[in-house]
């Protein structure tokens, strides 16, 4: 069948293919009538030749009906069950006998080889059996009894190994115990060595003899000798011996002392053990150097010791450079002869004792660097003291060269900033191949603000910092030394470029304070003269009224000397002015020594020295200028008078030329049409004559209006026609369909028209446009 279901080769009724059997499984299915067996056909490699398709191809269905099977079933089952019976009782009495013989006898015997084996005796079983299982036991049994006894016996020998090696182990463990108690008791000793020494009533040097003599007892060696490192020279020289020193050549001993732990070395009659004696810290060779030979093997590693190995590229190397070079952690030799061999663990108590002497040889350094400092200190106090002599920067050298400087480092420099171009000024001691270094370094610190760098090269070390504010340095200072720096080095340095930047800014402060003076004395003179110069008075007054000082225009006015006012009281002095201050006003008359003043005068707060208040008075005379006032205000008034009688024999003459050329018209034509009217207008300007005097007789009175309605369009035909200009040609322009009813003074406006039309004529004006323009608020 295909996995499908369909019969394959013939044609067939389709089955149910199980899912287990497309998984690949056969399967087995029992019915009450039939049995059923699935079996699934994979396409095989063999087969993927000519079957492309993977996973299952087919599935084979074997079938077999089952009720044949029960017919038969149910035929035999009687003769079986008679078959059966006679066969139970024969294998009854065949299996009794043959148990007796066969399995019972040889079971005896191996159970009895079995109690044996348990109580310790390894026994052979001798009894063969014809059942081949029972004698494959019996040899097995015999095989495993022979094993067992071999290995016993080899148990045996071994307990016995062990228990001498255990006596041997104990016999040791109890040696070391000793030598470890000894070694506990040596270093418990050796601790204590330090505090018994180091003491307040004991100068260093003693506390280390006394340090030396006590660690040779504690070790009981014949001789001890402590080297220590001179690295400006690159020897060793003997610090301290107790008994006598150990006889080593020089050469030796500097081998010696760039070994990293305690090791023998040869003598002649004793045991001498060389411990080098190392520092807490260490520095590492290509820091310190500022190597850039990245080829070398210990560049950029913390864990090699560079003197060790003989393939670095430093550009010199052997033990006497090596000693100067400040990567060697090593600060001296502590040799120790013994007549005997000493104990086993004798190294570990001489690297202990090295860390102790380390320890106080850096406190003896400390101490001897503690008084180097006071003493630089000290100089540079003094020398703080005579920088307050000097008065610019040129005589920072002579500063120095006679300072505590000379005695600190081997050379000096002092370069100045101007602009942002640095110069040298002074240079005394450094190399000239470190000079250029030094011009670089200081331009470093300048443009990231730091204050003190240091280097090295292979001339030697120096430290460079900045001189003058922090903000604004005003120069720089560099030192050196053939040496390493020292951290009194770089303290020295730090407090001398603080020295050297307050003198350099109190010589910036002292030029200040002279330039300064001096201008203050220029500007003092000319206020002087500005304030003798000045014609006005000017007064200064504290606030009980004592005159403090005056200008000589003052003195002048009032006929008085500075001894006759200065520092005496307003009152006593001139009582008037002090009486005119006090008022209100600020100005008025005053009388002294029978003369009469009109004084005019301002006055301001003052806030003089040493809280001394008062006022600044500043006044004039101004009697002149009343004079001149008072000239001036008559002048006006006829002025005035003069100005108002034109614009009265002007607002007169309008109304007279009307009337005249009215009279003329009428004198001219008395008969004529118009007549009437210009009679009319006469008298029209009769009135505003009449009214115009009215109004000069009021005059000063609150100017009163008398508004009324009137149509302007017609008001102005009127006027035009009553007013006859020869010579002037005038036209009105109204706009059409507009109502133009004003309130205003019907007389004063007609004033008006007539004096600007009269203007226009005496102007020379030959034609003459009125346009009235009504807008939505205003009338024009």
């Amino acid at each position: 069948y295909s996995p499908s279901g369909n019969r394959l080769f013939e044609k067939g009724t389709k089955v149910k293919i199980p899912p287990e059997v497309l998984q690949g499984k056969a399967l087995v299915e029992i019915t009450p009538d039939e049995f059923k067996i699935f079996i699934p056909i994979k396409n095989e490699p063999a087969c993927q030749g000519c079957h492309k398709e993977p996973g299952l191809r087919a599935v084979v269905l074997a079938r077999a009906p089952l009720t044949p099977v029960k017919e038969s079933i149910a035929q035999t089952r009687w003769k079986l069950m008679l078959y059966g019976v006679l066969l139970l009782g024969t294998s009854i009495a065949v299996v009794s006998i043959l148990f007796k013989t066969q399995i019972e006898a040889p079971l005896r015997a191996i159970l009895n080889a079995t109690k044996d084996l348990s109580g310790g005796r390894f026994v052979q079983i001798e009894q063969e059996s014809p059942v081949r299982e029972f004698e494959f036991l019996r040899n097995a049994f015999n095989h495993m009894s022979q094993s067992l006894r071999a290995f016993h016996e080899q148990m045996e020998e071994l307990v016995q190994v062990r228990t001498a090696q255990y006596k041997e182990s104990s016999e040791k463990l109890l040696r070391l115990t000793e030598t470890l108690s000894q070694h506990v008791q040596l270093l418990e000793a050796l601790s204590t060595l330090p505090h018994t020494c180091l003491r307040a009533d004991l100068p260093p040097r003693e506390a280390l003899r006394e340090y030396l003599t006590r660690l040779r007892d504690l070790l009981q060696a014949e001789q001890l000798c402590l080297y220590l490192l001179d690295r400006e020279r690159g020897v060793l020289s003997l610090a301290h011996a107790v008994n006598t020193p150990v006889e080593i050549e020089h050469e030796k001993l500097k081998r010696t002392a760039l070994k990293s732990s305690p090791h023998l070395i040869e003598a002649p009659n004793n045991l001498v053990y060389s411990v080098p004696v190392l520092t807490s810290t260490r520095n590492l060779c290509w820091e310190v150097k500022k190597c850039l030979q990245v080829q070398c093997p210990v560049f950029g590693r913390d864990d090699m010791e560079c003197w060790t190995v003989m393939e670095t590229h430093c550009e010199v190397h052997g033990p006497d450079d090596c000693l100067h070079c400040n990567a060697l952690p090593v600060e001296g030799v502590l040799l120790c002869s013994f007549k005997d061999t000493p104990a086993e663990y004798i190294e570990t108590i001489l690297k202990v004792a090295s860390a102790q002497v380390s320890s106080i040889v850096e406190l003896l350094q400390a101490i001897a660097s503690d008084r180097q400092l006071l003493n630089y200190l000290s100089g540079l106090s003094e020398m703080a003291m005579r920088s307050f002599r000097i008065f610019s920067i040129k005589d920072l050298p002579y500063l120095l060269r006679n300072s505590v400087v000379k005695e600190a480092f081997e050379g000096f420099g002092i370069w100045t900033f101007e602009g942002k171009d640095l110069k040298c000024l002074h240079n005394e001691g450094i190399p000239e191949e470190t000079t250029s270094i030094c011009s670089n370094a200081l331009e470093e610190l300048f443009s990231t603000g730091k204050v003190l760098m240091e280097e090295t090269t292979s001339s030697g070390s120096f430290i460079v910092g900045l001189i003058g504010p922090t903000n604004e340095p005003l120069g720089g200072i560099c030192l050196y030394k053939r040496q390493a720096l020292s951290d009194v080095d770089r303290t020295f340095a730090t407090v001398l470029c603080q020295v050297l930047s307050r003198a350099v800014e109190n010589i910036v402060l002292k030029q200040d304070l002279i330039t300064q003076a001096h201008q203050n004395s220029i500007q003092r003179d000319f206020f002087e003269r500005v304030f003798k110069s000045i014609q006005s008075g000017i007064m200064v007054l504290d606030d009980t009224w004592n005159i403090l000082n005056v200008n000589p225009y003052i003195l002048k006015l009032f006929d008085l000397n500075e001894d006759d006012i200065l520092n005496r009281n307003l009152r006593d002095v001139l009582d008037g002015l002090y009486e005119l201050l006090r008022s209100p006003n600020k100005e008025g008359w005053l009388r002294y020594r029978g003369k009469d003043f009109y004084i005019g005068y301002n006055e301001f707060p003052f806030h003089g020295p040493e809280g001394i208040r008062g006022r600044v008075v500043l006044f004039r005379d101004l009697t002149e200028i009343i004079k001149l006032r008072k000239q001036l205000e008559r002048q006006r008034y006829f002025s005035t008078i003069g100005e108002m009688a034109s614009w009265i024999a002007h607002e007169i003459k309008n109304p007279l030329f009307v009337i005249t050329s009215m009279a003329s018209f009428i004198k001219k034509y008395p008969e004529g049409d118009q007549t009437p009217r210009f009679i009319q207008s006469i008298l029209d300007e009769a009135k505003r004559i009449n009214k115009l005097v009215q109004d000069l007789l009021e005059f000063g009175k609150p100017l009163e209006l008398k508004p009324t309605h009137i149509d302007l369009k017609t008001f102005l035909e009127n006027l035009l026609q009553d007013m006859n200009f020869p010579g002037i040609q005038t036209r009105l322009h109204v706009q059409e369909q507009k109502n133009f009813t004003v309130r205003i003074d019907k007389e004063r406006f007609r004033q008006v028209m007539v004096n600007i039309l009269i203007n226009a004529k005496e102007a020379g004006a030959k034609n003459v446009d009125i346009a009235v323009v009504h807008n939505q608020q205003d009338i024009v």
